[in-house]
């Protein structure tokens, strides 16, 4: 599940509380993190938060995650709203470009 409804899991060899978990990444516990992004800046600043005007969300643990991993993979796409894409033979396409560009210039 993606946005909000994330969390649940299938196969779990371990669950741990929500404040442990905190703790492992606090305490550097993350060789490598795979994060998302809702906008990335020229200087290469990236937004989580503010989605648009009109929809802030919060952070989660992006803050702690990020600032206590080594290793950091930003996985995004170049535009979102309209955006579609489709696998197959092992490649990507994109049928119809995004209309929001996430890469901008503010």
């Amino acid at each position: 599940a993606s946005g909000h409804n994330f969390g649940p899991a299938y196969n779990a060899v371990a669950l741990m509380e929500m404040n442990q978990m905190f703790d492992f990444y606090d305490g550097g516990g993350l060789d490598l993190c795979c994060l998302g992004a809702a906008e990335v800046g020229p200087n290469g600043d990236v937004n989580v938060s503010r989605m648009s005007k009109d929809r802030l969300t919060g952070p989660g643990g992006f803050i702690d995650i990020s600032q206590s991993t080594q290793n950091i993979c930003f996985m995004t796409p170049m535009t979102v709203k309209g955006l579609e894409v489709s696998a197959g033979d092992g490649k990507l396409n994109i049928e119809q470009e995004g209309k929001v560009k996430k890469f901008v210039n503010s």
